[in-house]
C-alpha cells in the first residue's frame, strides 16, 4: 500500500524541476503552480510495490519524482511481461483519464530502487475543457500538450522498432493542430488528438500481446 508523505517545499520544488509539465505551469504564473501543489498528494512506494494494477479504475494522474517504475503488460508483476520503465519526470495514468477507461498496465516500483516518490493529481482538474475558474486555460493546454507529446514519442519508438507493423501508417493520420495557439479551439483539438493517440497506443499494445 502506498504511503502518503509530507515534504519540505524546497525539496519538492527541486524534484519538480525535472517534470516538464510543472515547469510550464510555473512559467504561466506562481498562482496556478501553487494551486496544483495544494491539490497534489505525495506518495512513497516500497521496492517492488505495485502502484497500479491493470484493470484498475481511479481518477489519479501520477508523476514520478524519484526512483524508477516498471511496466508490466499483465495484471501482476511477472518478469516475462515486463515491457517498459518509467523514469523521473515522466507521467502515467493520463490516457486512462482521457478515454475514461481502466488502467492498461500494471506498474510497480523497481525492486532495486531504495526510494520511489510519486506525485498524484485528480484528473477531474483537467477533464472539464470549459470551466477555467480553478485551473486556467493555459494549464489545461500545457497538460494536453504533454499528453500528446508523450503519446507521439511512444508511438514513434514503436514505429522505429516495428517498421513493418500494419499500424504504422495510422500515426500519420492523426494530424497536428495548426490553428491559432493558446485558444479554446486548440484545447479542444488537443483533447481530440490525445484521445486518438491513446486509442492507437491501445491498438499497438493489443498487437504486441497477440
Amino acid at each position: 500500500m502506498l504511503i502518503e508523505i509530507d515534504m519540505e517545499d524546497d525539496q519538492l520544488r527541486r524534484l519538480l524541476l525535472g517534470v516538464s509539465f510543472f515547469n510550464e505551469v510555473k512559467k504561466l504564473g506562481e498562482e496556478q503552480y501553487q494551486i496544483l501543489l495544494s491539490l497534489a498528494r505525495l506518495y512513497k512506494a516500497s521496492p517492488g510495490e505495485v502502484v497500479i494494477y491493470k484493470g484498475d479504475i481511479d481518477s489519479s494522474i501520477y508523476f514520478l519524482l524519484k526512483g524508477q517504475l516498471e511496466v508490466y503488460s499483465g495484471e501482476s508483476v511477472n518478469p516475462e511481461e515486463k515491457v517498459n520503465y518509467i523514469s523521473p519526470g515522466e507521467s502515467f495514468g493520463t490516457f486512462a483519464m482521457i478515454n475514461n477507461d481502466e488502467r492498461a498496465a500494471t506498474i510497480a516500483a523497481d525492486g532495486n530502487c531504495h526510494e520511489v516518490i510519486l506525485l498524484s493529481l485528480n484528473s477531474e482538474l483537467f477533464a472539464d475543457l470549459y470551466n477555467h475558474e480553478l485551473v486556467s486555460l493555459g494549464v489545461k493546454l500545457a497538460f494536453y500538450r504533454m499528453a500528446c507529446h508523450s503519446a507521439r514519442w511512444k508511438l514513434e519508438m514503436y514505429r522505429m522498432e516495428h517498421a513493418d507493423c500494419p499500424l504504422v501508417p495510422k500515426l500519420r493520420d492523426i494530424k497536428l493542430y495548426t490553428g491559432i495557439k493558446d485558444t479554446q479551439e486548440e484545447l479542444e483539438a488537443l483533447r481530440n488528438q490525445a484521445q486518438a493517440l491513446s486509442e492507437l497506443l491501445n491498438s499497438w499494445n493489443q498487437y504486441f500481446n497477440q
